[in-house]
């Protein structure tokens, strides 16, 4: 029997910058889905995608990590538009979002959203 085809390889985030474990990671998202989740290192990740190909452009995203305190806008299309982010270990998420789906995949040591 053929084996079965590989799984494809996880895309290299669009947004990956440095970031101490228990940082305090302030986020402002417009509408949309967002999966948040703890990252395996001291690193803060952010991977999208888009529905539309031609919406691609319209995003808008950023992150600067200065010390201990973490900031990231995110903005988007108005529909189709799905935002991974990965903040390190033990972090205190602050989390805005104007409006959609917001997923929570933290361990108990990540603190709460706001």
């Amino acid at each position: 029997p053929a084996a079965a085809p590989a799984a494809p390889a996880k895309p290299a985030p669009k947004i990956d910058k440095a970031c101490p474990a228990g940082a305090n990671v302030t986020m402002d998202l417009s509408a949309g889905e967002y999966i948040i989740k703890g990252s395996p290192d001291a690193r803060l990740r952010v991977w999208w995608v888009t529905r539309n190909p031609a919406d691609a452009s319209k995003v808008d995203a950023n992150a600067d990590v200065s010390g201990n305190e973490a900031r990231m806008a995110i903005s988007g299309p108005d529909e189709g538009f799905l935002v991974t982010i990965e903040i390190p270990a033990a972090s205190n998420p602050a989390v805005s979002l104007s409006a959609g789906k917001l997923t929570l995949e933290l361990d108990a040591r990540q603190g709460e959203t706001a």
